[in-house]
This record gives structure tokens, sequence and C-alpha cells, in this order.
């Protein structure tokens, strides 16, 4: 449900009163957009019903420019949020932090509230009760360029190949990149021999959706892009959903390993990657608790 929400979000959201972040003209932003506008028409009108204030009702203003410090550490504070304002927030008290370079796992069931966190950490919505702050300051008080450049989004909703070049579905995330910069990132989420094979290199045209390439090629196109933003903190939301156990594993090892020196945030309900960061914890009735699965690893991994 909350990933049906999240992608149906409009762009623009009407006047009333809560959470929800509207006129995001970014990537991820237009990701989304598209995505609400190839969904089932059903589900658009249920959400749309929903009431929708504001959406920098909750934001404080800050008068200015705001700078982040140089650490860099991602803080979540006592985080309630939750899409539907009429129900109980997904998360509720939860207590989150990601010092630069730690690599953290949350793991949970579907629907216990993993995109509805991730959606926070690159505002998309904003909390109803508690805070984030990256670097010692609220994301909400931070310019959207500055927060897009710094925190990058993996997953369902930031993955969609539009109908166009590789070369431009990879400059919406720069769009002064050097070819030379776009093979770069494409290296980086071990997209290189992909792009050899094909036969206008970066001016070969991709289908819409993705549906000239599979679905290990499109998460790690979008991988490509969120190296090409640079962002120093990447939050990877279920990277692997829909792909066999085999790919899965494959393609988790490569996207931790293009990630190399930034700040990881993985969410999942699978076990792939484990063995590539530093904590695990359970995300249960919208908190989070230290994970058993970073044991069990350990006892079960050869040595």
């Amino acid at each position: 449900v909350e990933r049906v929400a999240a992608r149906s979000r409009p762009a623009a959201p009407s006047a009333g009163g809560a959470t929800a972040v509207g006129g995001d003209p970014t990537l991820t932003g237009a990701a989304i957009a598209c995505r609400a506008a190839a969904g089932a028409t059903g589900r658009l009108a249920a959400d749309a019903a929903l009431p929708r204030p504001a959406a920098s009702a909750a934001a404080p203003s800050t008068g200015g420019a705001v700078a982040v410090g140089d650490g860099l550490t991602l803080t979540v504070e006592h985080l309630a949020a939750g899409w539907d304002p009429r129900r109980a927030p997904a998360l509720c008290g939860l207590d989150l932090r990601l010092p630069p370079g730690r690599r953290v796992a949350v793991l949970g069931a579907s629907g216990s509230g993993k995109s509805t966190l991730a959606a926070v950490l690159v505002r998309m919505l904003d909390p109803r009760e508690g805070r984030v702050t990256l670097g010692g300051v609220d994301l909400r008080d931070l310019p959207d360029a500055v927060l897009r450049s710094t925190v990058g989004l993996v997953g369902d909703a930031a993955d969609h190949v539009f109908a166009t070049t590789v070369r431009q579905n990879l400059l919406l995330a720069r769009p002064a990149a050097t070819d030379d910069e776009l093979r770069a990132a494409l290296a980086g989420a071990r997209l290189g021999p992909w792009l050899g094979s094909l036969p206008e290199g970066l001016d070969s045209w991709l289908g819409e959706g993705g549906a000239t390439i599979s679905g290990g090629q499109r998460r790690r196109l979008a991988m490509a892009r969120a190296l090409l933003a640079g962002p120093r903190v990447l939050v990877l939301d279920e990277p692997t959903e829909g792909l066999d156990e085999q790919e899965a594993a494959a393609l988790m090892a490569d996207l931790l390993d293009a990630a190399a020196g930034r700040t990881v945030l993985l969410l999942t309900h699978r076990h792939d990657g484990l063995d590539h960061v530093d904590e695990v914890y359970d995300l249960v009735d919208g908190r989070l608790t230290p994970s058993p699965a970073l044991r069990y690893r350990a006892v079960l991994s050869p040595s």
C-alpha cells in the first residue's frame, strides 16, 4: 500500500493538512510522476480522495540558504510518518543514526514502512512528529537542490527508464556531465560491457519503462544515475525486488561496491548484501531493533 501511495502521489498537492511534499522537479519526482501516469486509474482515484495539506505546512522557514555541516551524519529522531493522515503512522518513534561512511541495513516485511522511511529521507514525505537532520540541519531547512545532490535514492520510485537515449536517461541526474563521466558512471554500476554491446553506444534508444533492458540492467542504470549525481548518502530501497536469487546477490554486491566511501542505508526484506554492511536492524511495529541476522550470518558464513 505504501509503495502505491508513494508512486501515486501527485506532483502538486492541494491545500488541506499534512505531510506529502510535492512539486519535486528532480529525477526522483519525474520518475514518480511518470509511474503515476502509467498506473491504474482506480488507485490514483483512491489516492486523490485522501485529504492533503499544503506541501510546506510542516517545514519551518529559514529565511535563506542553509549550509550542511561537514560531518554529514544522517540522524532520525523519534520519527512518526505515514502517507494517510486518517490512519496511524507506519513509522512511530523511530530512531536511527548514520555516521559518514556507515553502512546499515533495515530488514522488514512488505508494508512495514521501509519505503515510507525512504520517502522521508529524500523528503518526498515530511514527518508527522520528530525530525531528520543531515549534518545537524533539519531536512526541511535544506533547499531541494542541496538535499538532492547529497542524498540519492535507488529503488522502485527512482529507477524509471524514459523513452529516450542512454545519454539522456543519465543526464537527468547531472545535465552538464561529459560523455567520459557518463561512461565512468555506467562502468561503476557494472554496465560497461552492456554499453559496449550497444550499436550506437550512449546514443542508443531505450524503450519506455525499460522495455528493452532487463530488470537488473534497469536497476544498474538507476545506480549509474545516482553515482553520476555524486550523493554522499545512498538510500537503497528494495534494490533487488523482482530479481532471482543469483541476479539479486550479484547486483547487491556490485551496488555496495560501487557505493564505496558513501554512507549507505539498505532497506530490504531479503538477506542479499548483509555481508557488506556494518549494522542490521529489524523494522517492526514502526520502530527499529537490532537484528539477529548479522550474528546468524557470522555463524553460518564459512571462515
